[in-house]
């Protein structure tokens, strides 16, 4: 029995397109080479939330940015090879990659949902086999970066949700999994308490902070 119903249950569920480009940097600046952050979470709005709080913190700090949301097609086979599922997305994503490398050049920051750590993490939850699920996740970094020379990304974000610690899932545990695997992989634990998205956010902008430290893009108090 398949982990989800289907591919149109979860993805058309997980991706809804809200443009965000507000804090983009007006044709005609200087051209740079800006940091790619990807931002996930086990629970979809609250990847929304914390990639719409990180583009607004970075722009409270001086920072050009951009916040790209991709979305994958909608596949209706529930049965479907996992790793042709995941060319379909990663072809999908490869047709922004363009989009992605003109708003590097015109942004400090550029913020993308949807991504690569996206497609290996929900796919991967397909593998229950430990061996099999970390060849799958070596497989999809090849197939994204190396054969379609898609933008590396300088960080990624993985944000566990409340949900998350009550109860383990095969998605939950796939993306953990990534989490420890995956070069410049960074995941948020859940805190509670009524600032627990407060705290994520000050957390997230930290790790974001540090990439930005490293080319002087953000000012040292």
């Amino acid at each position: 029995m398949p982990i989800f119903k289907g591919f149109d249950d979860c993805y058309t569920t997980l991706y809804r397109q809200t443009p965000m480009n507000l804090f983009r940097k007006k044709p005609g600046q200087p051209l740079k080479q800006g940091k790619l952050i990807s931002i996930d979470s086990f629970d979809p709005d609250e990847r929304k939330i914390h990639a719409i709080f990180l583009a607004q913190t970075a722009a409270e700090n001086d920072l050009s940015v951009e916040h790209i949301e991709l979305q994958p097609p909608v596949l209706d086979d529930s049965n479907l090879n996992p790793r042709a599922a995941a060319i379909f997305f990663a072809i999908e994503q490869v047709k922004q990659a363009n989009l992605i490398r003109e708003a590097l050049t015109l942004n400090d920051i550029v913020i993308v949902e949807g991504y690569v750590i996206t497609n290996a993490g929900y796919c991967g939850a397909y593998f229950s086999d430990h061996f099999e699920r970390v060849d799958f996740f070596k497989w999809v970094d090849n197939l994204s970066f190396t054969i379609f020379n898609m933008p590396r990304t300088n960080l990624n974000i993985i944000i566990s949700p409340e949900n998350a610690t009550k109860k383990a899932n095969p998605v939950s545990e796939s993306f953990k999994e990534l989490a420890k695997l995956a070069p410049n992989t960074k995941i948020i634990e859940y805190v509670s308490g009524k600032n627990a998205r407060l705290e994520t956010r000050n957390k997230i902008w930290e790790l974001v902070r540090r990439i930005a430290l490293q080319t002087n893009i953000v000012k040292t108090k």
